[in-house]
C-alpha cells in the first residue's frame, strides 16, 4: 500500500458518518465501529495501538500539514478531530486536502 492509497481507503472507511466519531480512536456506538480520523488510519494501515508505521507517519504528517494551512495552528489530528465544532464533512474535506498531497507527491 502507498500513502495515496492509504489516504484514500481511510476517507473510503470514514465516508458514512456512522463510522466516524470524537475522543476515541475506536469505539462501538449503536452497533456500529466508529473511528476518530487517527484511529482510521491506524484501522487501514493495520498498524496496533501504541505502533505507528511508516505509512501512518507520513499519513499523519500529510494531515497536520493540512491542519496547519487551514487553521494556522499546529495541532495534533486527535486535537483537530475532537474540537467541539469539528463534524464529519470537516474531516472528509481535509482527508481530501491529504489525498491531493499524496498524489502531487507520487507524481512528482
Amino acid at each position: 500500500m502507498t500513502v495515496y492509497e492509504l489516504a484514500v481507503r481511510t476517507k473510503e472507511l470514514l465516508q458514512d458518518p456512522k463510522h466516524w466519531g470524537k475522543c476515541w480512536d475506536a469505539v462501538e456506538k449503536e452497533g456500529f465501529v466508529c473511528y476518530c480520523l487517527r484511529g482510521a488510519i491506524r484501522r487501514v494501515a493495520g498498524g496496533e495501538e501504541g505502533y505507528t508505521n511508516n505509512l501512518e507517519k507520513a499519513v499523519f504528517s500529510l494531515c497536520r500539514e493540512a491542519i496547519i494551512e487551514r487553521t494556522g495552528i499546529a495541532l495534533e489530528i486527535t486535537q483537530w478531530n475532537d474540537e467541539y465544532h469539528r463534524t464529519h464533512k470537516d474531516v472528509l474535506i481535509l482527508l481530501d486536502e491529504v489525498i491531493k498531497k499524496a498524489k502531487e507527491a507520487t507524481d512528482a
